[in-house]
């Protein structure tokens, strides 16, 4: 196989770089790559969540999941700012508030699986 079939190239759509159509074909899809990325990811997430609620009451694990974030939100207020110039303008609001509601109903959801962890059952790996 050659070098230059696993450079990746710019996308005609100024997407940022993407893998030539060779060497696609020998890597995984993006959408499963970014699956399995998330799986791992949340699976880790779960794990810390349930060591950190030994320590701390369900409030206290929020409190700090939500710090937490605060590096995220630098990344992504950057990332937001560069392709705010692109971005359509209709319907903004609308996703706005979605999107806002959607960290509101996130945040209690974690909440509620903190509390789980931390007051309720305390299973061990949650296994019959």
């Amino acid at each position: 196989m050659l070098a230059h079939e696993w450079a990746p190239t710019k996308s005609p759509k100024g997407e940022g770089f993407r893998m030539s159509e060779t060497s696609r074909l020998h890597r995984l899809p993006l959408w499963l790559f970014w699956s399995l990325v998330t799986i791992v990811l949340w699976g880790s997430w779960g794990l810390v969540s349930k060591v950190a609620s030994d320590g701390v009451d369900a409030y206290m694990n929020q409190l700090l999941f939500t710090v937490g974030n605060c590096p995220l939100l630098v990344f992504v207020s950057w990332k937001v700012r560069r392709g705010v110039a692109s971005e359509k303008r209709e319907g903004r609001n609308r996703g706005i508030f979605w999107a806002f509601l959607t960290g509101i109903l996130g945040g209690v959801g974690n909440m509620a699986y903190f509390q789980l962890w931390s007051k309720v059952a305390r299973p061990r790996l949650l296994h019959r």
